[in-house]
């Protein structure tokens, strides 16, 4: 028995319909938790092979935010001419609440966040803004059942194998005198065969799921490679 095609039609009306709600809505709670900034302005510092992992740990990064119940907002910037075309080869210009920007890390901070030009400017009360590192020697807020909200802005350095290249977010950040911190891995009780450098992808998902879980010895013991930690 075939449909006709009203019926057809109807049904694929509606999906349509939920489809646009669905985003509607997913882009509606966007502006409930924090943004993510991903910070790429690296270029001088990768390889083409290093220019194909950064396309990919974008792409987990996006696909961990878009399942999450509590998405949150993500900027990539700093995008270079083979960077933006990696991502282009990735169908990124179609994420969903995802922006795409050429323009570097100051120049975005300065249009929308705080003002790098003065310390006492009343903008910088209206976000908190903060360049997590590894190399960082302050610790992010370690409180569980404290959820960020939409006045926080997380950066992330969008550079490869930065065992080579120590410190490099630490000097980005103090460049344009901003805080920085790194994510309290051992204050929750876990502790890891190695450093603790995470890949751009990893840092993203840990930030998306302590908002979900408000809980970051589960954040960490469900994100991070098994082979990589310990528990104690």
């Amino acid at each position: 028995m075939t449909e006709n095609n009203e019926t057809r039609r109807t049904r694929v009306d509606g999906r349509k319909r939920r489809s646009f709600v669905n985003k509607d809505e997913y882009l509606q709670n966007l502006g409930n938790g924090p943004t993510i900034i991903v910070d790429c302005d690296y270029d001088d510092k990768h390889s083409e092979r290093n220019i194909r992992s950064l396309v990919v740990q974008l792409s987990l990064s996006y696909s961990c935010i878009r399942k999450s119940n509590s998405p949150l907002k993500l900027i990539i910037c700093g995008i270079s001419d083979r960077l933006y075309e990696g991502l282009l080869n990735t169908l990124a210009n179609n994420w969903v609440g995802v922006e795409l920007l050429k323009c570097g890390l100051k120049e975005l901070l300065n249009e929308r966040y705080i003002s790098l030009e003065s310390e006492n400017d009343v903008s910088n009360k209206n976000y908190d803004v903060i360049y997590l590192s590894a190399d960082s020697d302050n610790v992010l807020q370690y409180n569980d059942d404290f959820k960020y909200n939409s006045k926080q802005v997380f950066i992330v350095g969008g550079i490869i194998d930065r065992n080579k290249h120590k410190n490099i977010s630490i000097m980005r950040a103090n460049e344009l005198n901003l805080e920085t911190a790194r994510l309290p891995i051992k204050e929750s009780g876990i502790i890891l065969n190695y450093n603790e450098v995470l890949t751009v992808n990893h840092v993203v998902e840990c930030i998306v799921k302590y908002n979900e879980t408000k809980n970051w010895h589960d954040t960490f013991n469900s994100i991070l490679p098994k082979r990589k930690m310990d528990v104690v």
